[in-house]
């Protein structure tokens, strides 16, 4: 059941975060921004996940994996529902760099979780299964949102379906069975 719940849980994350990396550029020229602009939004993201890489692995350290992975899909699920709301290049900048902070803990957590739940005995094998879990998510999302984008000519719809299934991600990591040894509640 944990490697279920760990499954659907990145597949959520790649869903989202792959989604973003895809279209958000095309979002931000849709609202009128040059090009220079909303590529510097997935700057914003590439610096913010060096940073969520460090901070959220070294909050590994202190709070455990599994309440880190809940923090990191918190902070991404608060991203996603502002970017509902961001209209404004400063509005679509602070969204960069909250995604990015919880893009880069997603990555740096799954040997960390996987270490934690399952032990080191099937850890590449194990690693290997939600790693993949991941890019499947990482490869629906964003087809699914563009082509939701190409029927309706907006991202509306596809950025609450992220918020959903950011939900979804962040319900999987609820569920999880904290392991008493080494993920503290």
């Amino acid at each position: 059941r944990q490697l279920w719940l760990l499954a659907i849980s990145f597949f959520c994350v790649g869903f989202s975060v792959f989604t973003i990396i895809v279209h958000i550029v095309i979002h931000a020229t849709g609202l009128g921004f040059l090009a220079t602009n909303a590529v510097s939004i997935v700057s914003i993201v590439g610096g913010a996940n060096i940073v969520g890489r460090i901070v959220m692995g070294s909050a590994v350290d202190r709070i455990g994996s599994r309440s880190t992975l809940i923090t990191s899909l918190i902070i991404m699920l608060v991203a996603v529902v502002w970017l509902q709301y961001a209209k404004e290049l400063w509005m679509l900048h602070l969204f960069a760099a909250i995604f990015g902070v919880s893009y880069g803990a997603s990555f740096v957590l799954v040997p960390l979780i996987v270490g934690d739940f399952f032990g080191l005995s099937s850890l590449g094998v194990i690693v290997g299964l939600i790693n993949a879990s991941l890019t499947t998510g990482g490869t629906v999302g964003p087809v699914l949102i563009g082509y939701i984008f190409d029927v309706t000519g907006s991202y509306q719809s596809g950025f609450l379906i992220l918020a959903i299934v950011s939900v979804i991600g962040l319900v999987m990591a609820l569920l999880l069975k904290a392991n008493s040894t080494t993920n503290p509640p």
